[in-house]
């Protein structure tokens, strides 16, 4: 059976001995959230990953997204996920019916083009919420 996004980070929460309210800070709101990712059926979102990632920056994004290479980067202490993805280090990644060669610059490229478009939704999100707080406040 294929490990899901969901399956590797809960093993990240078992490997690192923590729990969900230590990772969330204490935040019963943020707590509650990433319970119903990690354990029912919404999605894992873009801040989740992040949040991990930055929460333990010896963790392998490769990994933790495509499920490819070790749980843990080695040899990479006080750099970044964002540093280490930079490096050029051709990589066989078998798919389901077949192989291809990638770069891991093409992957992290590809990881840096989703995150930028996350980015811009989060902000036209910010922005229309602003504007209906502003709506609400000169409504009254």
């Amino acid at each position: 059976m294929e490990k899901t996004i969901k399956d590797r980070l809960r093993g990240v929460l078992f490997e690192k001995k923590t729990t969900m309210n230590a990772l969330c800070g204490g935040d019963t709101k943020l707590r509650m959230a990433l319970s119903r990712q990690l354990n029912g059926s919404t999605a894992v979102s873009h801040r989740t990953i992040i949040q991990f990632l930055d929460k333990f920056p010896d963790l392998s994004a490769e990994w933790l997204l495509r499920g490819e290479g070790d749980m843990w980067r080695s040899g990479v202490v006080g750099q970044s996920n964002t540093a280490i993805a930079k490096g050029v280090h051709k990589k066989a990644i078998v798919g389901s019916d077949h192989a291809k060669t990638i770069t891991q610059e093409d992957s992290t490229d590809l990881l840096i083009q989703t995150l930028q478009e996350q980015l811009r939704l989060a902000q036209e999100e910010k922005s229309a919420l602003l504007r209906t707080l502003q709506n609400f406040i000169a409504g009254r």
